[in-house]
């Protein structure tokens, strides 16, 4: 599980720079008013494509994981849901993108609403493909799909916007790059097995995609909400863009971990079939202990350069970015661990109660936006996500614990917490901007695990388990 994590987690890594990339060109090209734009149409075209994103392909791969025989069977009943699905989507945001303008009293945002919708179908093939891979456990093929989209869309985006075209031009490149992501996760697949079959229950595949679509849906709401109510309730759009650009970078934990959850789920679930609870322990003993160590030398690092970071990527137009950073980051890093607490719930086959959870979550953060951004502003949203996040992760932690054995290894969380501690003073000290901040990223990150490795809060079996292949 460890070394698939890792393969993931690299495919996901390239996936964040490739997003940070188009963020830097695009906020350096358009300023914090333009940008703001961009990314609030792009977070309403995610709550759109998370749908597809997670509901059939998630039980594509969880079914395909349970009974490989079946594969080909699966995968033909998945690709007709996928298709009807999408369309519905796209007629759905192509009839709110007039409305939704409307309310943010910028017309202009109609028609870039309308040309992100196009993207839907492709985005849920690319999806479909890629998360089969997953259920088959060929890891290393999903990473290289992943990468071919990522890579893609990177370089179609930046050529158009280039040109002149602006943000319609930009979601124009969105479209190739899932195109290109769709025909990677095709190649893959097809070199893998597909192979005709008999007809698969349609039933059992929305049996398990409807709640877990539910529960991605309002978990990505939670995690875009508040940017939303920034833009509707303050009418200036640099706002949105500085809080926009705070969240993109605060997102970094949810993107890597997803890679662990890419294994987890199907992991789980396996488990579950063989009704092994010693292994599911093992597997859930892991994830948190790896969730944890990450999260602190993440955390450490935002917290100390979170001006530089943000000066870095998308220039010193944006450093009021900052001071929401400091927030979100906390945020952020809870509702990784909400996240993955739901993913074990989802493996072990209790997804609707992830979703309950999820669903719960989402007034609270409604409630807490609209009454502390008219307070304190952009400060306000951040906040209201924190306080939403950390209630969302202690119900989480108890819900999960109730259903499944939850074993944590508290000696070396807190070594690693200390670790952690030292790297923030010394990133503190020590200070870096421009490139030279991922040349001290790189040396601290060393640091750190050394300081693991010296504490014992990590083994040298563990970093080769990295590289060994996994049987």
């Amino acid at each position: 599980m460890i070394r698939s994590s890792f393969i993931l987690a690299l495919s996901m890594c390239f996936l964040l720079i490739c997003g940070y990339g188009i963020h830097a060109g695009l906020a350096r090209l358009w300023g914090p008013g333009l940008f703001g734009n961009y990314i609030v149409v792009m977070t309403i075209l995610l709550w759109a494509e998370i749908i597809i994103n997670t509901g059939i392909p998630t039980a594509a791969a969880k079914l395909i994981a349970e009974d490989r025989r079946e594969e080909g069977a699966i995968l033909r009943a998945s690709i007709s849901l996928q298709m009807k699905i999408s369309l519905m989507l796209v007629v759905l945001l192509g009839c709110l993108a007039p409305l939704i303008g409307k309310l943010m009293a910028q017309r202009e945002l109609t028609l870039y609403l309308l040309v992100a919708a196009i993207d839907i179908p492709f985005m849920g093939f690319y999806a479909l493909y890629h998360k089969a891979l997953s259920g088959r456990r060929r890891f290393g093929r999903q990473a290289a799909a992943i990468c071919a989209y990522a890579g893609s869309r990177l370089s179609a985006i930046l050529a158009i916007t280039a040109l002149g075209y602006g943000i319609a031009g930009a979601f124009v490149g969105n479209i190739i790059g899932s195109v290109v992501g769709w025909a990677a996760g095709f190649f893959m697949l097809g070199t893998v097995t597909l192979t005709p079959g008999t007809g698969f229950d349609k039933g059992r595949i929305l049996e398990i995609a409807k709640p877990t679509a539910l529960y991605e849906c309002s978990f990505y709401l939670l995690i875009g909400l508040d940017l939303i109510c920034i833009r509707a309730m303050i009418p200036d759009p640099a706002v949105a863009g500085y809080y926009g650009a705070a969240l993109t970078i605060a997102r970094v934990p949810y993107f890597v971990f997803l890679a662990l959850n890419l294994t987890l789920i199907p992991l789980i679930a396996r488990a579950n079939k063989l009704g092994s609870r010693e292994k599911a322990a093992t597997y859930i003993r892991q994830a948190v202990t790896l969730l944890a160590t990450l999260l602190f030398f993440g955390i450490a690092l935002v917290l100390s350069t979170s001006r530089e970071i943000v000066a870095l990527i998308y220039s010193t137009k944006f450093l009021a970015a900052a001071p929401l950073l400091n927030i979100l980051i906390f945020a952020l890093g809870l509702l990784c661990f909400f996240m993955v607490m739901n993913s074990i719930l989802i493996g072990a086959g209790h997804a609707r109660k992830a979703t309950r959870m999820s669903i719960f979550l989402l007034p609270v953060a409604l409630v807490l936006n609209m009454v502390f951004i008219p307070i304190w502003g952009a400060r306000g949203a951040a906040s209201a996500t924190l306080v939403t996040a950390l209630v969302g992760a202690v119900v989480a932690a108890k819900v999960t614990g109730r259903n499944l054995p939850i074993t944590v290894d508290a000696p070396r969380l807190i070594k690693a917490l200390l670790a952690a501690s030292a790297i923030y003073f010394i990133s503190v000290w020590w200070h870096a901007g421009g490139v030279l901040l991922l040349l001290k990223y790189l040396l601290l990150l060393a640091a750190y695990f050394t300081i693991l490795l010296l504490t014992k809060a990590l083994t040298p079996e563990e970093i080769r388990a990295l590289v060994k292949k996994e049987r």
